[in-house]
């Protein structure tokens, strides 16, 4: 408690008593609300930052979404696909003004009635069956009702659609889009198969933060969400050269949007997203072709299983217990290449083997026996003996092993 000294003057005593119960100045509470002021700004700009990343992340997962009920489409309606016209897969969106839509969409040839799936009744249309839209796949039951068509970040209104198929300056609704198109499977081209591309129908703002280098990064962030077959056009200040470029430059994909030609082929516009799948694409790499397009990269085991129909097999060295060849004639040759491996040659409807080829050094491994010694007539039919000097054969009659003659 703060008691006047009684020799003061009332004067002093009231000039010292405000000395003692002075505040903060004006310098001082302007300090501190400008450091307030900062800390807040700092702290704004962090969950800003973080917000928009993880809204980036959640778009990657809407690519990945719309891309498996794609990938599902391709595989239900394949053969029906691979027989519209390859003109229905040309995108008429574009920069500034749109293309005409395909002489094959105009007439109705790229248009499919197809059943719906996962329990729902009915068929469903569509009109070009080589770019369902979103509603469309809903409706099929291959995409979840509540999944949205809107773009989670901020896009230019730059991309144009055609109207009653003429090409127009009317702006497209920022959403998805899918295409499909017919690719050569082999070379010389025998076989055709499917591929596909989900991506955004207007371009993704490379202002959305401070620099475009902060609104590429969180394209990025969308890019590694969607998953290895995402890919980003970028643009031209950070290497991109208009077509859509996976993580790491791993592989491209031509930019379904073009900008207006100069003069010359119309380049791709930046800020496009899209993620492949069907042939060529890192989730179909694991899969083997029945048009044989794609060599194994490792060993199979088929677990026990029979391997049939096949008419002819060509190896450079088979390991096996038992050989069985149902003929062998004159014409029906065994023909080794390299190293052929038997517990036991059986042939089938032939006891003798009129010629037994072996090329580039291959031999024929037999198992050793002696003469005399018991075999299996059912199950076995050459051998070599003990010294390898003799091609010892299983007697029927006597169920041993005979000196070939």
């Amino acid at each position: 408690m703060w008691c006047a000294d009684p020799r003061l003057s009332p004067r002093v005593r009231r000039a010292s008593r405000r000395q003692t119960l002075r505040g903060f100045s004006l310098m001082e509470v302007s300090l501190a609300m400008v450091v307030m002021a900062g800390l807040t700004t700092a702290w704004l700009m962090l969950w800003s930052t973080e917000t928009f990343k993880a809204q980036s992340r959640v778009a990657g997962q809407q690519y990945r979404t719309l891309d498996a009920a794609v990938r599902d489409y391709m595989a239900l309606h394949h053969g029906a696909l691979l027989g519209l016209p390859d003109e229905c897969s040309l995108v008429t969106l574009a920069h500034t003004q749109s293309l005409a839509s395909p002489p094959a969409l105009v007439q109705g040839r790229c248009g499919l009635q197809l059943n719906a799936v996962k329990g729902l009744t009915g068929s469903g249309p569509v009109a070009n069956g080589l770019q369902p839209s979103v509603a469309e796949l809903q409706a099929l039951g291959l995409l979840d009702s509540s999944f949205r068509n809107v773009l989670l970040m901020r896009t230019e209104a730059v991309v144009a659609r055609p109207q009653n198929h003429a090409p127009s300056r009317e702006l497209a609704e920022p959403g998805f889009a899918a295409r499909i198109q017919r690719v050569c499977a082999s070379t010389p081209c025998t076989s055709y198969q499917l591929s596909s591309l989900v991506f955004n129908t207007q371009p993704y703002s490379l202002q959305r933060l401070r620099s475009m280098a902060s609104s590429l990064e969180l394209l990025q962030d969308a890019l590694l969400a969607a998953g290895p077959d995402a890919a980003l056009a970028s643009p031209a200040a950070f290497g991109g050269n208009g077509e859509l470029q996976g993580w790491g430059a791993s592989f491209s994909v031509a930019n379904p949007i073009r900008l207006p030609a100069a003069g010359g082929s119309a380049a791709g516009l930046a800020g496009i997203l899209g993620v492949r799948s069907g042939h060529g694409s890192a989730a179909q790499a694991e899969f083997a072709r029945t048009d044989g397009s794609r060599p194994m990269t490792g060993t199979w085991s088929l677990g026990g299983q029979d391997v049939r129909d096949v008419k002819t097999l060509m190896a450079q060295t088979v390991y096996a217990q038992i050989l069985d060849v149902a003929d062998v004639t004159s014409t029906q040759i065994l023909s080794v290449k390299g190293d052929a491996s038997a517990n036991t040659l059986y042939v089938r409807t032939k006891a003798t083997v009129r010629e037994l080829s072996m090329l580039s050094n291959g031999k024929l491994r037999l198992p050793l026996a002696s003469v005399g010694q018991a075999c299996a007539s059912g199950t076995q039919s050459l051998a070599m003996s003990r010294d390898g000097t003799r091609i010892l054969v299983c007697n029927v009659l006597l169920g041993q092993w005979q000196a070939n003659q």
